[in-house]
């Protein structure tokens, strides 16, 4: 700008940046950079643009977006795109063009000047929110952040976050009442409200075509002025109207869709205006409440009862109003909502607002709540809301109560934001009829909408904010399944998150064999491969892994993070390698795709499932070996590449004090098919696996388990150790050839902790000393409960120590719907849907278990100890914690191996350390209460 504009930003020049033909190659090349010279950060934030914030209270002061990119080929201009990133701990933005090979060599003009950027296309308040029958909302009109009073609308989908401009109303208007007609059309009556101009407006939005059109044009039979007015949706597709702001200010109409009219009722008894208007489960509806503009300007306590004419073809146009006995309070500009579960199970709910004092002059907020009885048609005072607010403005000022419609939370009832302009938000439960303060909104807001998405959690849309009245174009989602305080829908304990505010960063890592760096349908997906995630401000890392079909997700906190590939001798990527994608958190992305070159690699793991006869332990069998009961070990082969594998050959070496006389295969997809080639009790068990029928093969991503069952016949020296090989070759033609082994060394004998930890190598002595290197962990667990478990959490803290980057997982007994590591590096691992039986049920079925190995950190040395013990998630229940496993790197003394247990346990774990004598250890019964 030239500078007599500098000040005010306006007029003065354009200018662009010019980057010439010589520098403009292939590929993504810098074309900008931009440093702060003030006190403030830039942090990435929606539309992969940017935020600035000022260090000092995080308050958003700029938001803006990336410039823009042009070339001309052949007279033709062609966008090109521009992204950024920040750099330098976040004083300092880079910006890069990306060229494709056919525009290389053109000159390039990047426009520099940005422009505002926020959540959602338009600042509103005043407005409506309408949840549409395929569970998107519409929102239309209000007041815009500019103060002018708008006629646009949009619609918002819970499903993706998006936003879609529509049609605009025919006018410009707020405070306007809305309600979606229940005639199966999915259609949105708008009324009155005000524009230019207190006036008579009345609106039908179709979300199918779009299109806005008049109701009832005539509108011969309704009043002129209609602020103040409430509007609900009636169990015949009718729509029904009371209040005003002048008049009588006792109106009340009803809207028929079929015939496009509005047709007078019965005037109410009493004034009102800003008062609630409710549907009952009977068909009746209550009004309640609000200002009454004769004789004197009051704000009511009174209420009545809207009953429908039965014997009448038009039953709600022939209806009456009945009067009900007052309220305890007054409530103006209040909010209430019909209870669908609890002890008031068809109630209303009728809270806050303002009080019983005088109206237009001074007044009072009221915390007091009401219900109302529908049974005795009277009301009784409940639990004060914790935190006072009121809807606050002419017309239809907003809603700030929403009842939560699924979930584990069901039916209990949000306070959410609310003048004068509160972050608060409480939570009514129905059973025990008391406000449980929950999380702060992470913007205040008065004159919003809060509306219940179909998934249980609830969206708070737009509103003021504080001292100034601008609209927010902020949107906020609640969920209330963790029942903690951050209303993020997960427990704190299980929480990647745990203040809040993430987004889902997803992709896909495959194996692409053809090398055209696409997914083909004859391509499969790699498991295991460990995803890093690294923000660009603070260097923070989280990282996750790979499902069984390649797929990942990761819950990053809002900012801008690079995603790429954790170096693996198992994942050799290919296309534009190394792959780093630069995402932003918050608005969620997903796509994220990276190729590997092909691959026949995997891995073998061994899980030792338990004891198949006895109940010595609380009414089950041990969970370790123990001389005179019959035992199971069962290997999985996890193909982690995308090669089939060909002719598989495996072999299993009978532990000593061991001897084999059977095999099982675990029922399912799961099961490995297999042909015995040789089988004598004392070993080995040779077997020609078949895992996926008559092909022989076993394809990428893919996993099958077979199992041994043996005799435990004593207690060698060392314990007993399970040995299991694995041979095979890939299709002809392709270099493929895979040789597996496990082994795994079982020392605890007659153990009955059914959720535990373990580590290899144990160690020589009580501090489990071991020379240094690699780790191995195992978390098992068992559902000891009455009935199954649905869902399985385990949370396991890795020892800082430990490497995180050389993390590899090398064995779980179920497909995990999430592997991740958060922030401190504590490892989340869901089972979602998993249905573990009860072990009463199905001993084998309800257990469980997940491994890996890591590395300790490079820089770790003689002396250094690592500790780790895991919590266990039975559904809803409180953790189970497991023994705490040790190891210390140092020399190993040369004296007999202790007896002693080196682990305790919150959950009694009961197996003690065996010598190589015949001593029969000493058992206790286990404690462990999970998922009772």
């Amino acid at each position: 700008t030239d500078s007599k504009a500098e000040d005010d930003c306006t007029g003065g020049y354009e200018e662009w940046i010019y980057v010439p033909a010589e520098l403009s190659s292939e590929g993504e090349i810098q074309v900008a950079r931009y440093e702060i010279m003030s006190s403030a950060e830039f942090v990435m934030s929606e539309k992969l643009g940017l935020r600035v914030v000022t260090k000092g209270d995080g308050l958003l002061w700029m938001g803006v977006e990336a410039p823009e990119g042009y070339t001309s080929v052949n007279s033709r201009a062609v966008k090109v795109p521009v992204k950024l990133s920040v750099v330098e701990g976040g004083k300092a933005i880079v910006a890069y063009a990306t060229i494709s090979k056919d525009l290389a060599g053109y000159p390039l003009l990047i426009d520099p000047v940005w422009t505002l950027s926020d959540d959602t296309t338009l600042g509103r308040s005043i407005h409506t929110a309408t949840r549409l029958l395929d569970g998107r909302v519409l929102i239309a009109g209000g007041i815009d952040e500019t103060y002018q009073v708008t006629n646009t609308a949009e619609i918002y989908d819970p499903l993706d976050r998006s936003w879609t401009t529509v049609a605009p109303m025919p006018s410009a208007i707020r405070s306007h009442a809305q309600a979606l007609l229940h005639d199966g059309t999915g259609r949105v009556l708008i009324t009155h409200g005000v524009g230019g101009s207190i006036g008579r407006n009345a609106f039908l939005y179709d979300p199918t075509t779009d299109m806005w059109t008049p109701a009832d044009p005539t509108r011969s039979q309704i009043g002129n002025v209609f602020l103040g007015q409430r509007s609900v949706s009636l169990p015949n597709g009718q729509v029904m109207l009371t209040g005003n702001h002048c008049c009588t200010g006792r109106e009340c109409h009803i809207y028929d869709p079929t015939t496009d009219t509005f047709y007078p009722c019965q005037s109410m008894i009493k004034h009102r205006l800003q008062h609630t208007l409710t549907v009952l489960n009977d068909g009746t509806v209550l009004a309640a409440g609000g200002g009454t503009l004769n004789p004197t300007s009051l704000i009511s306590n009174t209420a009545e009862l809207f009953i429908p004419n039965t014997n009448s073809a038009n039953p709600y146009v022939d209806g009456s109003w009945m009067s009900l006995p007052n309220m305890t309070s007054g409530h103006f500009d209040h909010d209430a909502v019909l209870l669908t579960s609890g002890p008031n199970f068809g109630n209303v709910l009728i809270c806050s607002g303002a009080d019983g004092s005088t109206y237009p002059g001074s007044y009072f907020f009221t915390s007091i709540c009401d219900i109302y009885n529908s049974t005795d048609e009277t009301f009784f005072r409940t639990a004060s809301i914790p935190r006072l607010r009121q809807r606050s403005g002419t017309g239809n000022g907003g809603d700030f109560l929403a009842l939560i419609e699924s979930g584990p939370s069901a039916g209990n009832v949000v306070a959410a934001g609310g003048y004068p302009a509160t972050y608060a938000t409480d939570v009514f439960n129905v059973t025990t009829m008391t406000w449980n303060i929950e999380c702060n909104l992470l913007q205040s807001r008065l004159r919003h909408q809060t509306v219940p998405l179909m998934d249980g959690s609830i969206a708070v849309f737009g509103g003021q904010q504080y001292p100034n009245a601008q609209s927010t174009r902020n949107v906020e989602i609640l969920h209330f399944t963790d029942n903690d305080d951050d209303c993020d829908g997960i427990p704190n304990s299980l929480d990647v998150c745990p203040l809040g505010g993430c987004g889902v960063v997803t992709g896909l890592v495959y194996g692409d064999t053809d090398e055209d760096c696409t997914f083909g349908t004859a391509e499969t997906g790699t498991s295991n491969v460990m995803i890093r995630a690294e923000k660009q401000i603070t260097g923070e890392l989280r990282y996750g892994f790979t499902n069984k079909n390649g797929g990942f997700h990761l819950d990053l906190p809002a900012g801008y993070w690079d995603v790429s590939l954790v170096e693996s001798i198992n994942a050799q990527e290919i296309c534009n390698a190394p792959k780093m994608y630069s995402v932003n958190a918050l608005g969620g992305t997903s796509g994220l795709d990276f190729q590997l070159k092909s691959v026949c690699g995997g891995t073998l793991t061994m899980t030792s499932t338990g004891s198949l006869n006895g109940t010595e332990c609380n009414g089950f069998p041990y969970r370790t070996p123990c001389p005179g009961s019959n035992w199971r070990y069962c290997f999985t082969m996890i193909h982690g590449g995308n090669v089939p594998w060909k002719s598989i050959d495996f072999t299993f070496a009978v532990p000593a004090g061991m001897t084999f006389f059977n095999y099982h295969e675990p029922t399912g997809q799961n099961g490995c098919g297999f042909t015995v080639v040789s089988s004598p009790p004392a070993g080995p068990i040779s077997i020609q696996l078949n895992p996926q029928g008559n092909s022989n093969a076993l394809d990428g991503g893919n996993a099958c388990t077979v199992c041994f069952d043996v005799a435990v016949n004593s207690i060698p020296p060392g314990g007993w150790t399970a040995i299991g090989t694995l041979s095979a070759t890939g299709p002809p033609g392709l270099d493929c050839t895979i040789d597996l082994s496990y082994n795994e060394t079982e020392t605890d004998a007659c153990g009955c902790d059914p959720n535990d930890k373990m580590v290899l190598p144990e160690g020589c002595d009580e501090v489990g000393t071991y020379p240094g290197g690699r780790l191995g962990y195992t978390v098992r667990f068992q559902n000891t409960g009455e009935g199954p478990a649905k869902d399985i959490a385990i949370v396991d803290p890795i020892d800082p120590d430990l490497d995180l980057e050389t993390m590899a997982l090398t064995g779980t007994s179920h497909n995990p719907t999430e592997v991740q590591v958060g922030e401190g590096g504590t490892l989340f691992m869901r089972f979602d849907g998993i249905d573990l039986p009860a072990a009463k049920n199905d001993y084998f079925k309800s257990q469980g278990c997940i491994k890996y190995d890591i590395d300790p950190d490079a820089l770790a040395t003689t002396g250094d100890v690592f500790t780790n013990k895991a919590d266990i998630f039975f559904d809803q229940q409180e953790e189970v914690v497991t023994n705490e496993v040790i190891n210390t790197i140092g020399d190993c003394p040369l004296l007999p191996k202790s007896s002693s247990s080196k682990s305790s346990s919150k959950s009694s774990k009961s197996p003690s350390k065996s010598s190589s004598s015949q001593d029969v250890p000493v058992t206790v019964s286990n404690k462990s209460t999970n998922n009772p």
